[in-house]
Parts: structure tokens; C-alpha cells; sequence
């Protein structure tokens, strides 16, 4: 039996008010999904980064507090300049101390004389861009006694590793079988510039300085320049998002 169309009407309304209510339930909580997204994303995961940038400032700071042998004198600068022997320096104190190298010879770039450069006289910097060419004055650099030397528009460019044996009065003293021991030499080249090219198999054709150093100390130079590089950017990190 059919019911009245006085139920009928009120029964369809009642399923609309429950459809609509549904319906509405459900953008709410659409809606509340969406602004709890956009609240971490906004919010929280700001307040994470800002304290992790935090954090690390301060770990930094506070290895620096505690351990002040470490970063005492950890300017790159400084450590190259102590570090470094130019290669001819290198190669004649090899020949009259009767060391001798192992494995590959020195690269052929490494045989070739260095050109020499009057520090008062103003030399056209490569540039990356310009394949070789002078770019302009925007690029010159003068070497003046009288100034500082800075590396800042200089490049490193890593050449290769050699083994050189030597003899040690301290492995004759120990007792030790050979008295033999073996350096790992690191082979570079100061390139004029502050990218070495890419397009240059040593980074760079003219104007530069080819140097040598133990192994140790070339990985403890840039060691101290991951850090230098690291502080600097947690520096700036934390000046964006305390400033």
C-alpha cells in the first residue's frame, strides 16, 4: 500500500536534509584535511627547518668553544701557502735527497716550465665563457707586492696521487724490515680564476702555478673548506630566519 503524500513529502525531505548534510560533512572535512596541510607545510615544517638551522649554528658554534685546536688557524689561505711546494722546488729536493717516485711518471702539463709572470705587470684572466679569449677589463687581476695575496680568484685543480719512497732514520731505529716508507704526494695546479674550465683538461693553460703537498695536508685543506663552506651557509641560514 502506498503511503500518503503527506509521508511521502516529508520522507524525501528528510533524505535531502540527510544528503545535504553528508555532503556537507564531507567538504568540511576535505576542507579541514586541506588546512591541516597547509598549516604543517606553512607552519610546522618551517618551525622544524628554522630549529634544525638553529641547531646546527649552534653545534657549530659550540665545536668551535670546545675544540679551538681545530679550527684554530683553519683558513684555507694560510694552510695552502704552508702546504703547498711549488714543483720545481718539489722535483729538485726529490732528485737530491735520492727519492724515488713509484708508478706513473709526473703528467706531461707538470714537465712543462711555468710561465713567468712580472708581479707589476697586469695579466687577462680566462675566463669559463670565453674559451680562452680576454674578456674584458672586468676580469684583470694585478699582483702587486705591496698587496695581500688572496686566493679568492683562484681555482684548485687536483692532477693526480704519486707514491714516493724515501728512507726514514726513524723506521732504522724502530728495527723495522725496510727502511724504506712511502709518501702519497698530491699533484695540483693553481688555476687564475675562480672556475676552472671545463673544457681544459688541467683546468687551465696559462698563468698558472703547479704545486705539490702530502696527501694529509691536502685533505686536511679541504676538510677546513667543506667547513668554512658549511659555516657559512648555516650562517646564513640562521641571519633569514631569526632576521
Amino acid at each position: 500500500m502506498q503511503g500518503s503524500p503527506i509521508f511521502n513529502v516529508r520522507r524525501y525531505f528528510v533524505f535531502a536534509l540527510l544528503s545535504v548534510s553528508s555532503s556537507m560533512t564531507s567538504a568540511s572535512a576535505k576542507q579541514l584535511d586541506f588546512d591541516q596541510y597547509a598549516f604543517r607545510r606553512d607552519v610546522v615544517r618551517r618551525a622544524e627547518e628554522r630549529a634544525r638551522t638553529t641547531n646546527e649554528f649552534r653545534r657549530l658554534e659550540d665545536l668551535r668553544a670546545n675544540s679551538p685546536s681545530f679550527f684554530q688557524g683553519a683558513d684555507v689561505d694560510r694552510l695552502l701557502l704552508e702546504k703547498a711546494i711549488p714543483r720545481e722546488e718539489y722535483e729538485s729536493h726529490l732528485r737530491s735527497s735520492g727519492q724515488s717516485k713509484q708508478g706513473s711518471d709526473v703528467p706531461e702539463f707538470m714537465r712543462t716550465a711555468i710561465q713567468e709572470i712580472d708581479g707589476a705587470k697586469r695579466r687577462h684572466l680566462e675566463d669559463e665563457d670565453c674559451d680562452g679569449e680576454d674578456c674584458g677589463d672586468g676580469d684583470d687581476y694585478i699582483i702587486d707586492d705591496d698587496e695581500q695575496f688572496d686566493f679568492a680568484g683562484y681555482s684548485l685543480k687536483y692532477a693526480m696521487c704519486q707514491k714516493i719512497a724515501r728512507f726514514s732514520a726513524q723506521a732504522v731505529r724502530n728495527g723495522e724490515y725496510s727502511s724504506l716508507v712511502t709518501d702519497d704526494i698530491v699533484f695540483l695546479r693553481l688555476c687564475p680564476k675562480r672556475h676552472c674550465s671545463s673544457s681544459v683538461q688541467w683546468g687551465c693553460s696559462n698563468g698558472y702555478g703547479e704545486y705539490a703537498m702530502l696527501l694529509k695536508d691536502y685533505l686536511n685543506v679541504m676538510l677546513h673548506y667543506q667547513i668554512q663552506k658549511q659555516e657559512a651557509m648555516c650562517e646564513h641560514c640562521y641571519n633569514c630566519a631569526n632576521g
